[in-house]
């Protein structure tokens, strides 16, 4: 919102779900970084010792902090963004 973009130029205070979605963004980049550590380092690994337990972790983790992301999310924005990405999907499989 243009409130929100204020505040960051030091103007409004965010609400506190505007505050919670920001520390579960950055909560899912942490993961995704996480994932993406642990993807490198198990593909450094012999096939005989990989183990997906904790890229499942984190894989995990991240679904739930995505989980939570989007239940804060007006359910109409939610929507709007599912259909765009359907009609993105859809013109790249065409």
């Amino acid at each position: 919102t243009a409130e929100a973009n204020v505040y960051l130029l030091g103007g409004a205070t965010p609400s506190s779900r505007q505050t919670n979605q920001y520390l579960l963004r950055n909560e899912i980049i942490k993961q995704a970084g996480e994932i993406v550590d642990e993807l490198r380092y198990q593909l450094g690994l012999s096939a005989a010792q990989r183990d997906s337990e904790v890229a499942e972790e984190y894989i995990g983790l991240a679904l739930k902090a995505f989980a939570e992301y989007f239940a804060l999310a007006p359910p109409d924005e939610v929507a709007n963004a599912r259909a765009a990405l359907r009609g993105v999907v859809a013109a790249n499989n065409s």
